[in-house]
Order: C-alpha cells, then sequence, then structure tokens
C-alpha cells in the first residue's frame, strides 16, 4: 500500500505512451496547478518541450489532461482550505477526466471514478467530499 503523501491518481499519464509520459511528468514537477491550467486554456502545445521527448503535438492535450489530474489529486484534505478552494480542485479534477461536474452531482462523480478504475481519484473525491460536509456542518452550528 502507498503512503498517502505518495498518491495521486496516475490512471491518465499510465495511457499515455512512455516518451509523452516524460513530458506530462516534466511538467508535473515544474508546473503549478494554475499554470497547467492556463496552458490547457491556451490551448497551444509547448512545441519545444514536446520536441525534446518526440512527441506529437496531438498528444498535448492528453498530456496536459495527465498532469492536471495528477497535481490536483496530489493535494491532500486540509481543514484550513475553504469551499472555494476545494471546490477548484475538484472542478480541476473533474475537467481533465472530461466529466460534466455541472451536470451531476459529487455522488455520482465519485460512483463514476470508481467504475472508471480510478481508485486514488475516487477515494480522494470522498475524502474531499467529507471534508465539505464538515464545514457545512460547522457552518450550521456557528450563531
Amino acid at each position: 500500500m502507498n503512503l498517502v503523501e505518495n498518491s495521486y491518481e496516475q490512471k491518465l499519464l499510465l495511457e499515455l505512451p512512455p516518451h509523452a509520459r516524460d513530458v506530462a511528468h516534466d511538467l508535473l514537477a515544474t508546473e503549478s496547478l494554475g499554470e497547467l491550467l492556463s496552458l490547457r486554456e491556451k490551448n497551444e502545445p509547448d512545441k519545444a518541450r514536446l520536441k525534446s521527448k518526440k512527441v506529437s503535438e496531438a498528444l498535448w492535450l492528453p498530456i496536459l489532461n495527465a498532469a492536471i489530474l495528477a497535481k490536483s489529486t496530489y493535494f491532500l484534505p486540509n481543514s484550513k482550505f475553504s469551499q472555494e478552494e476545494i471546490l477548484f480542485l475538484i472542478k480541476a479534477a473533474c475537467s481533465s477526466i472530461n466529466y460534466p461536474i455541472k451536470q451531476a452531482t459529487l455522488m455520482e462523480l465519485i460512483d463514476y471514478t470508481r467504475q472508471q478504475d480510478m481508485e486514488t481519484l475516487y477515494q480522494w473525491l470522498k475524502d474531499f467530499s467529507e471534508l465539505l460536509i464538515k464545514q457545512n456542518q460547522e457552518k450550521s452550528l456557528k450563531f
């Protein structure tokens, strides 16, 4: 069993060809989650990075999505996260697997990840949803 601190969702990474996986690991190690999301929004492949590993530009989006999913799920639940920060992380992870978060409940998303054999994402979502529930309960107890 892996330590939680070393655990992040790797399914999308493992679906990439090895040379493309190298690019994704490089992005994961050098870019913040915000930078990864910006790169995806720009929708312009980093040709130099891809060329260095002889990776086709067609793999740029799958590489970014794999890195975004891994980076999102590397964050551990923390009671100091605001609800907005938790939802941001969940949305980032969901966008990387092309799951329509706006059209589904969190429970449907959790079930979906279990069915897709994304065990780390499944557990991560359960943990973050419990944190959201706890925060909501604490808010309702305050006068």
